[in-house]
């Protein structure tokens, strides 16, 4: 071998060496490529579902709808938070239907009435008929379904007040007339031709007596037994064709038992229930009814001379509410025009809520005990 060819060779070998080096490098470098694109696809394999759920959630998605000719239409204006529902009171009845009526049967039924000090007084028939059963507005009670019934009572001394409301209000709702009214038996003649059926005001010693008088037949319980009794036998006397009594005021006589009990006993022989409203603290009427056995109503809600409508509203569906509770519940009105305004828009929404108007006489009993 020449000296040139030695010469020569030594850098041939260093080249060579170089580019064994380089391609070396070359396929490390194209093996961590690949691992890596291994190691990928085999997450991505793994984790394809989650991914595919995630994915909107983490890349924020824009759609903008472009129209030809056109820029960008405008983003559209944030919808407004929906209207939270109307309150109850605020809902407005269903149209008024046609109110269908029948007549209440003749009155009186001459074997139902016995002659009195001051006129026929109410009695059982000869088989034992009640005029709370005979008198009252027929309905059919379902077990199944609460029932609310409905008392305008202080009726009669000013004839524009109820005269005007007869058209409107259905014939389940009960009617309580002041026994002083003038032609008294005419009006309940003609409400009980209408579908009503009717109960008297029964005046009782009011607390602040005789400031406060109810009139010259209030029973009082500084009178002896009998003399209450005329005056009973006076008011039951002022009309034919009633179910029964709604004891006004009484916030002396009603919490006096040995002043309640004679009245409670006459009702009970004559067939005739008795409203309690529950306006006097201690009252004892509902209780000596109840013991005797004499069918009787207790006020759930008492709204007298009411002039607010949202006080009316609140008191109507608390009434409903206690209905849906415990079966029945009564509502005790006096016909101001926001009662009876607001009145008639409750009604017309009991049908639709599952509940049932009933006449007074329907839950006599069916109340839970206070």
């Amino acid at each position: 071998m020449t000296a040139d060819s030695l010469t020569s060779g030594e850098p041939m070998m260093r080249r060579g060496s170089a580019a064994g080096g380089s391609s070396r490098w070359l396929m490390i470098a194209w093996a961590l490529v690949a691992s890596i694109v291994v190691v990928v696809v085999s997450w991505l394999a793994i984790n394809a579902d989650k991914t595919s759920r995630e994915w909107p959630v983490r890349v924020p998605l824009v759609v903008i709808s472009l129209l030809s000719g056109d820029r960008p239409a405008a983003p559209a204006a944030p919808t407004a938070p929906e209207a939270a529902p109307a309150p109850m009171a605020a809902v407005e009845p269903p149209a008024p239907q046609t109110v269908l009526r029948r007549a209440l049967v003749p009155a009186p039924i001459l074997s139902m009435v016995e002659a009195g000090p001051h006129g026929p007084l109410p009695k059982l028939g000869p088989l034992g008929q009640r005029p709370m059963q005979v008198y009252a507005h027929p309905f059919e009670v379902l077990a199944d379904r609460p029932m609310v019934a409905v008392l305008l009572t202080g009726l009669g001394l000013e004839a524009s007040e109820i005269g005007t409301a007869l058209d409107r209000l259905p014939p389940e709702i009960s009617l309580a007339f002041s026994p002083y009214t003038p032609r008294l038996p005419e009006w309940v003649a003609n409400v009980r031709e209408r579908g009503h059926e009717v109960l008297l005001s029964l005046p009782l010693e009011p607390l602040d007596f005789p400031r406060v008088d109810p009139g010259p037949f209030t029973l009082l319980s500084s009178l002896p037994a009998a003399e209450n009794q005329d005056r009973l036998s006076w008011v039951l006397s002022r009309a034919p064709g009633i179910v029964g009594v709604i004891a006004e005021e009484g916030g002396r006589f009603a919490t006096s038992a040995r002043a309640v009990l004679p009245v409670i006993e006459t009702l009970h022989r004559r067939g005739l229930m008795v409203v309690d409203p529950r306006t006097v603290s201690g009252s004892l009427t509902g209780r000596v009814a109840r013991d005797l056995g004499v069918a009787r109503a207790l006020g759930t809600a008492v709204l007298i001379n009411e002039l607010n409508p949202r006080t009316v509203d609140q008191r109507l569906f608390e009434a409903e509410a206690i209905a849906r509770g415990g079966g029945a519940a009564l509502v005790v009105l006096t016909p101001t025009p926001a009662a009876l305004d607001r009145l008639q828009r409750w009604v017309g929404l009991l049908p639709s809520r599952g509940v049932v108007l009933a006449p007074v006489t329907a839950i006599a009993n069916r109340q839970p005990e206070p």
